[in-house]
């Protein structure tokens, strides 16, 4: 038999939550607050001075992006010069924390940028909206990488203001992209137009969710709907439109607060969301969101999969939300007692009042898993969420918390601490919770968190006075807050951490074993697998014996002293019965483009299923050769399965182009 080994790569894994699922770490290092490092001017903008969303590279290299307003400017002591209203800076720091470099966009008006994301080799990516009032900038480390001209309101010129920048690793710009028709009106671009949010998958592709009104679009997608409506972007990593579409998704007027996660490996988006009392309700999938927390699947064109909502449309939200290596989706914010989810209690299921931080795992087809919450309604909500390894963490700030058996007693007239959580992410269970120090009285937030490849995680938010992260005392400079950044974990920058691969191939065409040859980096110090279902092994290179078909997200982590890393496919093992392999049974073409033919020797049953398994078309064959048409599917993967009169099954992975 000749093995067809695939070596894996960066851009082989999954998607997950920011680059801290692309590469997964657990460190085995002692941990501790490590370094802080903060910015932020004289001014108290709109929305504060925080830091908003922070990502790393493989290398350990962490970039943080924060509102910020123009006077006194200055990030790690370092003065910038900003433009006026709310500008936005992207700053970097490496693992050890020394400053790298920082760019401030922005307009004289007020302007936003939702969120960053790296690729595979550490290019930054954010997307937003920038004031055009007048002229508006991408400032470089000394003067501007681009100026933006400006003209009158009465004028249909140089309003598109929605924008998608890429960054290299080292801060150069190279390349912002402009999705909006070059003669769009004042008023629609400055009313009518919004960036919702967006992610980057480990390839550089963007996809990016904006509620926009018609016209065309990337310069080749013409939105013809009236209103103002939700279509996703989506670009390659060279910049190239790569083409758009609707989401079922409307809303009207005003919006609701909306973080979205897109699945690399299913193709599928997840938006999940808050619904505030002055917003007029969305819908999905034509029905009206009730309620005051949500959460939907769409795939790979936008059409509804599933939504959840709680059962209470008064107190609860979601403030993130993120993805693992197996699909599973987590979500975090506050709920109440009582409240329910998907028929699950997602608050203490007690007559107690208050509200309760809250972290959800779904699986890809919206079952929820587990819940946890606070023992105490603490009152603030769980801020920002990620993926570490085996945990998932959740960031908050706290006057008094409790996470399991981790508590912070509650102290009068305390103000706010800054806190993470970790969990291990397979049941639930707390593992730990750290949080930041500052002046007694000060009221200190945390608003994002993710972790890096050698397992350390990152805290932003902001604070007032002072804040104390190891040996570092963080001073604000003026009023309002200033932004600020911490690293807890090990000083193990310099480390080498191992470098996993494998190939695999089925044992013989009908039994479901799979042999896997581990092919990465040799000195670890501990190896696993994860086979996709649950099952697990420590040998190097194992045989596993799958019962059923499909196809299995399998993936291998190797640790040493620096921590660990894991590398991921898919895999679809063969499970080609007697009665299957007597006959000849043939699929083509695949990749399907519209029309594929079943040739076989009997009648055969066939079902095509989405991955999420939801069935779509089905039936017999009734010639020597059929032709099934997929026309009006939309691109992706599907599974076809074949059942012979006898019971004999096969499963087949079917590319639609």
């Amino acid at each position: 038999m000749t093995k067809n080994y695939f070596n894996l790569n960066k851009r082989h894994t999954a998607f997950y939550c920011l680059v801290a699922g692309l590469l997964f770490s657990l460190n085995t290092q002692a941990q501790s607050w490590q370094w802080g490092k903060s910015g932020g001017s004289f001014e108290d903008v709109q929305n504060n001075e925080e830091t908003t969303s922070v990502v790393t590279d493989s290398e350990g290299n962490n970039y943080l992006l924060a509102p910020v307003g123009v006077n006194g400017l200055q990030i790690d002591g370092i003065n910038k010069e900003a433009y006026g209203g709310k500008d936005f800076a992207i700053a970097s720091f490496s693992c050890n924390g020394t400053y790298r470099w920082s760019k401030i966009i922005g307009g004289e008006g007020n302007d936003e940028i939702q969120r960053l994301q790296t690729d595979a080799d550490g290019n930054i990516y954010a997307v937003g909206k920038i004031s055009r009032t007048s002229e508006a900038y991408f400032g470089g480390e000394t003067g501007f990488d681009l100026v933006l001209p400006s003209t009158p309101s009465t004028q249909d010129t140089e309003k598109q203001n929605l924008f998608l920048v890429k960054y290299s690793p080292e801060g150069t710009l190279l390349w912002v992209r402009f999705p909006q028709p070059e003669n769009i009106s004042f008023i629609d671009a400055l009313a009518n137009s919004h960036s919702m949010d967006f992610q980057a998958d480990p390839d550089g592709n963007s996809y990016w969710l904006c509620l926009v009104p018609p016209g065309l679009y990337g310069g080749e997608y013409n939105n013809e709907t009236e209103g103002n409506n939700m279509l996703i972007f989506k670009y390659d990593s060279e910049g190239n439109f790569t083409g758009a579409h609707p989401i079922d998704f409307n809303t009207s007027g005003s919006y609701p607060y909306l973080k979205m996660v897109y699945s690399q490996t299913l193709g599928n988006y997840y938006i999940a969301g808050s619904l505030p009392f002055s917003v007029t309700a969305p819908t999905i999938n034509g029905i009206p969101v009730e309620n005051t927390m949500f959460i939907a699947g769409f795939d790979n064109m936008g059409n509804f999969i599933w939504k959840h909502e709680n059962n209470n449309n008064e107190v609860g939200q979601i403030n993130d939300i993120c993805l693992d290596n197996s699909g599973n989706i987590y979500v975090t914010g506050k709920t109440n007692s009582g409240d329910t989810m998907a028929g699950e209690f997602i608050g203490p299921d007690n007559n107690s009042n208050g509200q309760y931080p809250v972290l959800i795992k779904f699986n890809s087809s919206g079952d929820i898993q587990w819940v946890k919450n606070t023992q105490n309604s603490a009152g603030y909500p769980a801020t920002a969420i990620t993926i570490n390894g085996n945990e998932v963490a959740v960031a908050g700030y706290e006057n008094g918390v409790q996470w399991g058996e981790y508590t912070y007693e509650t102290e009068e007239n305390r103000g706010s601490d800054a806190y993470f959580a970790s969990f291990n992410k397979e049941n639930g269970e707390v593992i730990d919770m750290h949080k930041i120090t500052g002046a007694f009285g000060a009221f200190d937030y945390a608003t994002t968190l993710t972790a890096d490849s050698y397992g350390n995680y990152y805290l932003g938010g902001r604070f007032d006075a002072e804040l104390y992260v190891g040996d570092d005392t963080l001073t604000e400079n003026a009023q309002g807050w200033d932004f600020f950044l911490a690293k807890y974990g090990s000083n193990n920058c310099d480390c080498e951490l191992p470098t996993p691969s494998f190939g695999y191939a089925p044992q013989d065409e009908n039994s479901g074993m799979v042999n896997f040859t581990y092919t990465g980096s040799t000195g670890y110090e501990s190896i696993s697998w994860n086979f996709g279902n649950g099952d697990t092994s420590t040998e190097e290179s194992p045989s596993y014996t799958y019962s059923e078909g499909g196809t299995y997200n399998v993936c291998v982590t190797v640790t040493n002293s620096c921590g660990s890393e894991q590398y991921c496919t898919d895999v679809e093992p063969t499970l080609l019965h007697d009665s299957f392999s007597k006959k000849s049974i043939e699929i083509y073409p695949n990749p399907v483009t519209d029309i594929f033919i079943i040739t076989a020797e009997e009648e055969i049953n066939y079902t095509i299923h989405t991955v999420l398994g939801n069935k779509i078309l089905g039936g017999t064959t009734t010639e020597k050769q059929t032709a099934i048409n997929m026309s009006n599917l939309p691109s992706g993967w599907y599974l076809l399965t074949l059942q012979s009169s006898s019971g004999s099954h096969k499963t087949i992975k079917l590319i639609r182009e």
